[in-house]
């Protein structure tokens, strides 16, 4: 089940994973990284140079900074 983690810790569920709504989810160009629980993560890949906010809750899951709105999803659930 793919959903977008926000950065106030909310969580949306997302049914459609195409690469629009992937980038509308995240705000802007994605980049795709693991996570420590064997999903991945969907971000912003210039999150840091547009200075979003810190995704706590997204950063534990990566074990690594992490900016603004996230999807998190199987890799299968990419279109």
């Amino acid at each position: 089940m793919a959903y977008i983690l926000k950065v106030s810790g909310d969580e949306v569920l997302l049914e459609d994973t195409s690469l629009e709504k992937l980038q509308e989810a995240v705000e802007g160009y994605i980049e795709i990284i693991p996570t420590i629980d064997k999903k991945f993560m969907v971000v912003n890949e210039e999150g840091l140079l547009k200075g979003l906010l810190v995704n706590p809750e997204a950063s534990r899951l990566a074990n690594r900074r992490i900016v603004g709105n996230v999807v998190v999803c199987e890799i299968k659930e990419l279109k």
